[in-house]
C-alpha cells in the first residue's frame, strides 16, 4: 500500500508531547515492509541497545538486521532506546542483574556513573555483569518490542486500508444525494413540532421550573 494512505491526523486539542509522539509513530508506521519485518528490526534494535555498546551500537545492530533480512531502518531506531539520558538507567539496572546472576559484588561508582571511563577502571568483572545483565533485559525487550509493534502496525494499516475503502465507495454524486435527503422543509418542521407531546399547561410548568432568577428593576 502506499505510504501517503497512513493519514492519522493527532486527537483535537493535543499538546506539544502528544504531538511529537503522534509524528513519531506516524513516521514510524510508514517504514517499508511487513509488519513482521518491522518488528523484527525492532527486536534486534533492543537487543543490542541493552548490551554496553552505546556509541556504536546503530554499527552493530544494521548489518545484523541485514544479515537477517529484516527492518534495517527499525532497527536503527530501536537502539536508540539507549542514549545518554536513559543509559544510566539501563545500564544500571544490567549491571545490577548481571552481578546478581553471577554472583559478583555491586560496585556503586559504576551504577552511580555509568561511563566508559567508570566501566574501564572497573575491571572485567562489570564488563562481564553487563554483558549477562544486558542479554537477559535485552531478550526480554526484544521479545516484547516485537509483538507490540507488530500488532501496532497490523492494526494501523488495517485502518488505513478501511478509510481507503470508505473513501472509494463514496462518490461525489451520492453526497449530493445525502445532502438532498438530509434537507428539511418548512412544512416538514411543522409536521415535526406536531408529533411532539408537549401541552399548552406542560409549558408553564417548564418555564416555572427554568433556573432563571427574577431581576427587579431600580427606581430611577
Amino acid at each position: 500500500m502506499n505510504e501517503d494512505h497512513y493519514d492519522f491526523d493527532p486527537p483535537p486539542g493535543a499538546g506539544r508531547i502528544k504531538r511529537f509522539f503522534f509524528s513519531l509513530y506516524k513516521r514510524f508506521i510508514r517504514i517499508r515492509g511487513t509488519p513482521e519485518e518491522i518488528a523484527w528490526g525492532v527486536a534486534i534494535g533492543f537487543f543490542v541497545a541493552m548490551s554496553p555498546t552505546m556509541g556504536i551500537q546503530t554499527y552493530i545492530a544494521i548489518p545484523l538486521a541485514a544479515i537477517a533480512g529484516v527492518s534495517k531502518v527499525s532497527a536503527a531506531i530501536a537502539v536508540w532506546l539507549t542514549n545518554p539520558l536513559t543509559a544510566p538507567f539501563f545500564y544500571g539496572f544490567n549491571y545490577m542483574i548481571g552481578a546478581m546472576v553471577l554472583n559478583y559484588p555491586l560496585k556503586i561508582d559504576v551504577v552511580v556513573n555509568p561511563s566508559w571511563i567508570a566501566l574501564y577502571h572497573s575491571g572485567k568483572q562489570v564488563l562481564y555483569a553487563l554483558l549477562v545483565g544486558g542479554f537477559f533485559t535485552g531478550t526480554f525487550m526484544g521479545i516484547v518490542g516485537y509483538f507490540f509493534i507488530e500488532g501496532m502496525i497490523k492494526t494501523a494499516r488495517e485502518k488505513a486500508v478501511k478509510l481507503k475503502q470508505l473513501k472509494d465507495k463514496i462518490k461525489p454524486e451520492d453526497i449530493n444525494k445525502l445532502k438532498e435527503k438530509l434537507h428539511v422543509k418548512p412544512e416538514d418542521i411543522k409536521k415535526i413540532i406536531g408529533k411532539i407531546p408537549v401541552k399548552a399547561s406542560d409549558l408553564h410548568k417548564i418555564k416555572d421550573n427554568l433556573p432563571v432568577k427574577k431581576i427587579k428593576a431600580k427606581s430611577c
